[in-house]
Order: structure tokens, then sequence, then C-alpha cells
């Protein structure tokens, strides 16, 4: 039998909470004696927070637009470790577009996107790029969108 009392906004508890648990067991002879508390504690963890605004990374070019974004550290990650950064992008058609993140975990603060068979960056149209984390528990929210300028050769 279980007196969990459970964590989370149900019972007004925030990220960071300490948690002090005591258990006991029942089986067909009746119920054991109930533990000390846990010394430790256990503290309540969540999503992560939201992502700062991505920026223009330094080797962005005319071929190229280097997406830089910094990395989330507690208590931001939610207090538990960061396994996937997901980045979107809009062309200028007002869709947003899965870059990175989502078929499998991207871990590195940096993405690039380059001009190639699928995709066509052109010099001096501006891009939209939104960034949010991952770990555990969840997704975080997306980042406000960050406009980035493909680099273009002077008049």
């Amino acid at each position: 039998m279980s007196r969990f009392t459970g964590v989370g906004s149900t019972y007004g508890l925030s990220r960071g909470d300490l948690i002090l648990v005591r258990v006991e067991a029942t089986n067909t002879y009746g119920t054991g004696v109930v533990s000390a508390a846990n010394s430790a504690g256990a503290q309540v963890r969540e999503k992560p927070s939201q992502m700062a605004i991505p920026t223009r990374g330094a080797l962005t070019s005319i071929s190229q637009i280097v997406v830089d974004w910094a990395a989330l550290a507690a208590p931001n990650n939610g207090d538990s470790a960061i396994d996937s950064y997901h980045l979107t992008w809009d062309q200028g058609s007002g869709t947003w577009t899965d870059l990175v993140g989502i078929s499998s975990n991207y871990v590195l603060l940096s993405y690039t996107v380059g001009t190639g068979l699928i995709i066509t960056i052109t010099p001096g149209n501006p891009y939209k790029f939104k960034v949010r984390a991952h770990n555990i528990y969840g997704w975080g929210p997306e980042s406000s969108e960050k406009t980035i300028l493909a680099s273009e050769v002077p008049a």
C-alpha cells in the first residue's frame, strides 16, 4: 500500500523544494514500522526554463548561417541535465521547420544552415530562428525568435 502524497503544483511545491520521504511496507501479516525520513531529501525537478534568444554566429557568410545559443545551467535546466536542444527556423514563409534536435538528440550549442540540395540561403535575406531545451521531464518553452540576415557581398 502506498500513501504517496505527490509533488508538483497540486501540492504547492516548486522546483528546488526539498521533499523528505518515509516509507512503510504492508503484507498479509500487517504493516511494518515506518522508516526514518531520508536524511538527504529529494528536490523537485521540472522541465527547462525558456531559452535566451539565439545569436548570429561569427562564421555566417553568403552561403551559410551559423546560429549559436547559450547552454542552460541549474536551476534554469530544471535541475536536470539537458539532453537535447531543438532549433527551428522560418525561411520567410511564415512556417516554422525543424532543423535539429527532434529526430535525434542534439547537445551542441551551435548549428550551421548551409546552402545545399534542399536548402538555399539567399544573401541579404532575413531568416528567423527559435531554440528550446529538453531534459528527462520534457521540452521547455521556445525562445523568442531571432532574425538573422545572411551575409551579402558589399555594394
